[in-house]
């Protein structure tokens, strides 16, 4: 199994190019991304990334100091992570986009994709492609 969890990183053409090298090697696909296409959902990682962020330093074995000094004050890595979040929400990819290429990749495979909710107004996306049953295939 192939576990993906960034190809809103990628444009169309090279999700389509993970799916036909996923499913060359008949191993299923899983893809989780993290909000559906809406700045709204996008926002509610904001909780969590913010948690993060302020208790990485404190939870780090060596250099925590340096690293709140590096990472809080800093407006470059602020702007810098805002700019990543407008972009992926803008390109998230749908999971009926996905399943569409991998029909069109992969028709033997069956391809399903939903949406799980998160607190506090999250939604993450998910889509999975498993390969036929070898049991059921016709003998060679």
């Amino acid at each position: 199994m192939t576990i993906v969890n960034g190809l809103h990183h990628f444009p169309l053409p090279r999700v389509r190019a993970v799916i036909e090298q996923v499913t060359a090697r008949g191993a299923a696909l899983f893809v989780a991304e993290g909000f559906t296409r809406s700045f709204w959902r996008a926002s509610a990682l904001g909780p969590a990334i913010g948690l993060g962020w302020a208790a990485n330093p404190l939870l780090c074995q060596r250099g925590g100091l340096v690293k709140a000094l590096l990472s809080g004050p800093m407006p470059l890595l602020t702007a810098t992570g805002l700019w990543d979040w407008i972009a992926s929400a803008m390109r998230i990819h749908e999971g009926a986009e996905i399943v569409a290429l991998g029909r069109a990749v992969a028709p033997g495979y069956r391809w399903e994709h939903g949406v799980v909710g998160y607190p506090p107004w999250g939604r993450a996306v998910w889509v999975r492609g498993l390969p036929p049953d070898p049991d059921l295939r016709p003998p060679a």
